[in-house]
């Protein structure tokens, strides 16, 4: 069997040695499909899409009566967005009120910018390990 496949791989996938060491060959990179994407714009897609389906009712593959009805895939991807948690907020608040205090030449004693973001990794790994007694001190440290 594993010589059979062994076979067939290499005859469709050059330099293949065995089934097992099989690994997924990218054609091209999903960066560059985005670039092309933004780059031909909207109206370049609408453009592609109307040029497939003349080919492809011109070439009897598609009939009218199937365009009457369209199916839409609207599947929505996840983005790496950051949620608002309470330490990011207090973070950025008190980023906010030292730049304040800059514009309007007010010296601070302390402005905690060295000890605010490690509070703030800290209470991010606190939450990760369920270790909330903790984290809820280091928020309340953070707090100020």
């Amino acid at each position: 069997w594993a010589l059979i496949m062994a076979a067939l791989c290499a005859a469709f996938i050059p330099k293949a040695v065995n089934f097992l060491s099989l690994r997924r060959i990218r054609l091209f990179s999903l960066n560059s499909l985005t670039r092309w994407r933004k780059r031909i714009g909207e109206e370049g897609a609408e453009w592609l899409l109307t040029k497939t389906i003349e080919v492809g009712r011109t070439s009897g593959a598609v009939d009218a009566g199937s365009l009457s009805r369209v199916a839409v895939d609207t599947t929505v991807m996840e983005k790496n967005i950051a949620h608002p948690t309470d330490s990011r907020l207090y973070d950025k608040a008190r980023q906010q009120l030292v730049a304040l205090a800059d514009e309007a030449n007010i010296t601070l004693r302390q402005n905690y910018n060295r000890l605010a973001p490690r509070l703030a990794m800290q209470i991010c790994r606190y939450a990760h390990a369920r270790q909330f007694k903790r984290m809820r001190k280091a928020l309340k440290k953070l707090k100020g």
